[in-house]
């Protein structure tokens, strides 16, 4: 899916002087430049070298060498055009590591709700998976009792027809037995 840099949480400036990385406020995120960060000379508005966004915090884009890359001379200045930083910025690219900007968070605090975010997903998904092992395993345990039940009506079948046999002799016997003793005390 195309994104941009500029609505990116990792967006980041980096300032030289203090060796830290701030979140890319939104004007520089819209025009290229902010007042926090350029300089007037010429009368053209620049960006600072030492405020150009660093290579994002997840290292999935080097801005600054594709600032570069639009001004060759770039070396020799001090400051980039802020129609190469915005056009940088700006540019549709497909990155894994996008995260959308959220206002007033800084670059770590997007890397902690990505992580959070993915640790949630994770977490979701082990326990969807455990949910399907778990009805795998019922299923498979109703399939086992289904079997052996069937298997027990089974064998029970096999016994029923010699059951009936051996009950229907143990009446017959019952009866003659009942009819011997009746014609015995008859006679008596």
């Amino acid at each position: 899916m195309p994104c941009q840099c500029c609505k990116c949480g990792f967006l980041a400036v980096y300032q030289r002087n203090t060796e830290e990385y701030f979140a890319a406020n939104d004007e520089l995120r819209e025009t290229g430049t902010s007042n926090a960060y350029t300089i007037c000379v010429g009368g053209k508005f620049q960006v600072a070298i030492g405020a150009l966004p660093e290579v994002c915090l997840e290292n999935a884009a080097d801005l600054q060498r594709e600032i570069r890359d639009l001004e060759p001379n770039l070396n020799n200045k001090l400051c980039a055009a802020a129609d190469s930083v915005k056009a940088v910025i700006q540019k549709d690219r497909e990155c894994p590591k996008f995260f959308p900007y959220q206002r007033g968070a800084t670059p770590k605090e997007h890397r902690d709700m990505k992580l959070s975010e993915e640790f949630r997903r994770i977490n979701q998904e082990w326990r969807d998976k455990a949910q399907r092992d778990q009805s795998d395993s019922e299923r498979r345990a109703e399939e086992i009792a289904e079997r052996r039940h069937g298997e027990t009506l089974a064998e029970a079948r096999k016994y029923r027809i010699p059951t009936i046999i051996l009950a229907a002799v143990a009446l017959i016997v019952s009866v003659l037995s009942a009819i011997v003793s009746a014609v015995l005390s008859f006679r008596h």
